[in-house]
């Protein structure tokens, strides 16, 4: 019950990767019910690069003990029933019931997450963009002004010569 009202989704599965509870929030996340799901392999969650060695992955640990994920958790992609991939952090651990040793696996959505990081990304593209080309703006106006400044005087001092040149009476 305490599995159901859970907003993660909480897998858990034998020791021989066949998934064995898959609460309303894993239906929801991966677009599996889970009477589709109970007593197939947890790699049917998983993106070919990953479910290809998964049992290989379970049956090392199993022999050797030396967890690369479990207990520690980290950012996987899982795979939707309509086959997109699905960014996820994955904790998993494992427990001891009746001799066995099931593994349970929370699985926290990241789309939201890395929608919004990729929005900070573009938006901060964007005002880089903006400030270089403010920057480019800047420049232009001080060019434009050390360019003036000589041209004006130039022109000053014609006007003056022509002016001067005008007068029947010059001094020089």
């Amino acid at each position: 019950a305490v599995m159901e009202t859970a907003v993660d989704a909480i897998i858990t599965i034998s020791a021989r990767g066949t998934i064995e509870s898959f609460n309303q929030a894993a239906e929801q996340l991966f677009g599996w019910n889970r009477d589709e799901v109970l007593g197939r392999n947890v790699n049917c969650l998983m993106p070919s690069h990953h479910a290809d060695h998964h049992d290989d992955y379970l049956a090392r640990y199993i022999t050797s003990r030396n967890p690369s994920i479990i207990g520690k958790g980290r950012r996987l992609e899982a795979l939707h029933k309509d086959g997109h991939l699905i960014p996820m952090h994955l904790a998993v651990s494992e427990f001891e019931i009746d001799g066995e040793n099931p593994f349970t696996g929370i699985v926290r959505d990241l789309s939201e997450i890395e929608h919004a990081n990729e929005q900070i990304r573009r938006q901060g593209k964007r005002l880089a963009h903006a400030g270089r080309l403010s920057l480019m703006g800047e420049m232009t106006a001080a060019i434009a002004h050390e360019i003036n400044q000589p041209i004006t005087a130039i022109s000053m001092y014609a006007e003056a010569a022509l002016l001067l040149s005008d007068q029947d009476d010059i001094n020089v």
